[in-house]
């Protein structure tokens, strides 16, 4: 995805501009709102409707990529958490030597 800077960015900023005086206008004016805030509602099966508040952050150094982070949109949505883990699966298994789990085997004759 282009970002501001980016030649493919520029060549569309040149190309809407040329066909719209109405948009060169506004482009120039550089006037920038703040993001708003995006709530994400959902209904879960155990904790029932949750709301969470979605930042989207960029990461410079790979520009395609994007962090979403959701974070509870009220105490209900908080509270109600520890209801959507799943319960913790038991111990792990040891390991034989080579890193291969260590399995009870049977008398195969």
């Amino acid at each position: 995805m282009p970002h501001v800077g980016d030649p493919e960015w520029e060549e569309d900023i040149r190309r809407l501009s040329g066909l719209s005086r109405e948009f060169a206008v506004l482009w120039a004016r550089h006037e920038v709102a703040d993001p708003e805030p995006r709530v994400r509602a959902i209904v879960h099966p155990k904790a029932g409707p949750v709301a969470f508040t979605l930042t989207g952050l960029q990461v410079p150094a790979i520009p395609e990529a994007r962090l979403l982070v959701y974070t509870p949109a009220g105490e209900r949505t908080r509270d109600t958490l520890p209801l959507t883990r799943r319960p913790a699966a038991g111990p792990p298994e040891p390991a034989e030597p080579g890193g291969r789990p260590a399995r009870a085997t049977g008398n195969l004759s």
